[in-house]
């Protein structure tokens, strides 16, 4: 009998625990959502200023880069705490950007052949 209620007790607790991971996910996910203006100073004449576009969608992270007319899908997004991960190819070269989120702010890095480029951008809307 006492198997029988631990078992229970157990099963209980993982249930518990397996659905509260999945509300916090998809919570950790909506930090990140909304309308980011950033600056990137050493980039290339052109390529200094944009827009990222953060959406959730079925808790999943979608994105956009837009930089001037140019826009391209941010693939690859991870999250871990407050970092965002992602690749989006601009004119055929693939960057990495890795961004570290404030609360309506971030501070990051977009990797690329050409050399590292610091960024930091602004929350414009949720």
């Amino acid at each position: 009998m006492n198997r029988i209620i631990s078992l229970g007790a157990v099963l209980t607790l993982l249930f518990l625990s397996t659905s509260f991971s999945a509300d916090e996910a998809a919570f950790g996910v909506k930090k990140f959502v909304g309308i980011w203006e950033f600056e990137a100073p050493n980039a290339p004449y052109g390529y200094q200023n944009g827009v990222i576009n953060l959406t959730k969608e079925k808790r999943i992270l979608k994105g956009t880069v837009g930089i001037g007319s140019y826009s391209s899908d941010l693939d690859a997004i991870e999250t871990e705490k407050n970092k965002l991960t992602g690749v989006v190819i601009v004119e055929g070269e693939r960057v990495q950007l890795e961004l570290n989120f404030d609360k309506n702010s971030f501070e990051g890095m977009a990797k690329s052949s050409q050399g590292n480029i610091p960024m930091t951008g602004k929350r414009k809307s949720k």
